[in-house]
Formats: structure tokens, C-alpha cells, sequence
């Protein structure tokens, strides 16, 4: 059992391209991933272990899997600028994740 209300998992190496994550495109390349999906940090299959309902495209979804990568899930860079499809926006969600306590 999980004592998780909610999750943040990334499936994209790119993510929001800022800082550190600018090399994980090259650092994915480099390994060898079976073919999964991965956020250059790790497989997404890891980061959904803990629960089967991860919704991608849904900032309000207590298990989000969005198109960033582990670096982003910190907020550290904020959001991002454009975001059409709302899956690049970790402060967000983890405000939207904050507001439910």
C-alpha cells in the first residue's frame, strides 16, 4: 500500500529543456531503455508503480503523467510559457495537488 495521495511522473527526456535537463535528451540516447517510455532519468513504468491511474492532458488528474522529465517534477524552472495541452506545467499541478489538503 501507497500512503500517496497523488503522483508526478514525466515521459519526456526534453521536458521543458531548461537547466540540467537540457543534456537528458543525449543522456536517454545513451541508454538502454527495452524501448519504454523514459524521462532521462528513469522509465515511466518505475514512476507508475505505485498506482495504476496516471491521466496525462489533466493539471486536476492526483496522478499526473506529463510531458517532462524528473528535473521539472522540482519546479524549479516554474512552468511552462505554452502549454496547449497541459501536460507541461508541474507548478500547477502541484498547486492544484496542494490546494486538495
Amino acid at each position: 500500500d501507497s500512503y500517496l495521495s497523488g503522483a508526478l511522473c514525466g515521459h519526456s527526456a526534453e521536458g521543458l529543456n531548461e537547466g540540467l535537463a537540457q543534456a537528458l535528451p543525449d543522456v536517454a540516447a545513451t541508454m538502454a531503455w527495452g524501448g519504454h517510455e523514459n524521462d532521462g532519468i528513469i522509465d515511466v513504468e518505475v514512476c507508475k508503480l505505485i498506482h495504476s491511474g496516471f491521466v496525462k492532458y489533466d493539471l486536476s488528474a492526483q496522478w499526473a503523467d506529463m510531458h517532462i522529465n524528473h528535473v521539472d517534477t522540482s519546479c524549479r524552472y516554474g512552468d511552462a510559457n505554452y502549454d496547449p495541452y497541459f501536460d507541461h506545467s508541474p507548478c500547477t499541478w502541484m498547486q492544484a495537488m496542494a490546494a486538495r489538503m
